[in-house]
């Protein structure tokens, strides 16, 4: 399982994209469920994983900066 961090806006804006055909994910210590998911192209997106009746659900909640890091973890 990847390493978890206090996800910070600074740390938002420095996320690189993902090597070619990968998503890359920043997994937030504050909110353990919350994670920034980094493309290969740069595209930045808040989700959330939860299990859902034995499965891991990933569901995305919106685009990074349209939505900010403060109302992704509320």
């Amino acid at each position: 399982m990847p390493a978890r961090m206090v996800l910070t806006n600074a740390a938002l804006e420095a996320a690189k994209p993902a090597p070619a055909g990968a998503r890359a994910l920043l997994w937030d210590a504050l909110v353990p469920s919350l994670g920034l998911r980094v493309t290969d192209k740069g595209h930045k997106s808040f989700i959330v994983q939860r299990r859902v009746n034995g499965r891991m659900v990933k569901l995305t909640l919106g685009d990074y900066p349209a939505l900010n890091l403060k109302t992704a973890r509320t």
